[in-house]
């Protein structure tokens, strides 16, 4: 039976045994690596530009199972939070991650606004 602290200390030890778990997967490189990978994407960035990186990591690491899901930002920075996800892709930066988790940007790409002329009056951007 565990004491308060064993209650306390059991998710984190719980959290290193699954990273290592992880890391004994991985032998040389990724084609041994033979698990499952969470990731949640906004819809657009898996519609037009994930194809051809998600082609590119099934090919170095072909038995890796993927589950993708298309999401919102700030759901996918909740379920890294909580440890459902094990990626997050997403536009923006929503913030709120503390030290939990290590952000990465990709770029910056352009936006273009359009509208019709008959709404012109009452857009504003910021």
């Amino acid at each position: 039976m565990l004491t308060k602290a064993g209650e306390q200390l059991y998710p984190y030890v719980n959290d290193v045994l699954t990273s290592v778990e992880r890391l004994n997967c991985f032998e040389n490189d990724l084609t041994e690596y033979k698990s499952i990978l969470r990731i949640g994407v906004g819809e657009t960035l898996l519609c037009y530009k994930l194809s051809p990186v998600l082609q590119k990591f099934h090919d170095l690491a072909p038995n890796t199972r993927l589950f993708l899901r298309s999401m919102n930002c700030y759901d996918i920075r909740n379920e890294l939070l909580d440890g459902i996800l094990d990626l997050g892709i997403f536009y923006e930066n929503v913030g709120g991650f503390g030290n939990n988790l290590t952000v990465a940007s990709f770029g910056n790409y352009p936006m273009t606004l359009v509208a019709s002329p008959e709404k012109k009056r009452n857009i504003l951007i910021s």
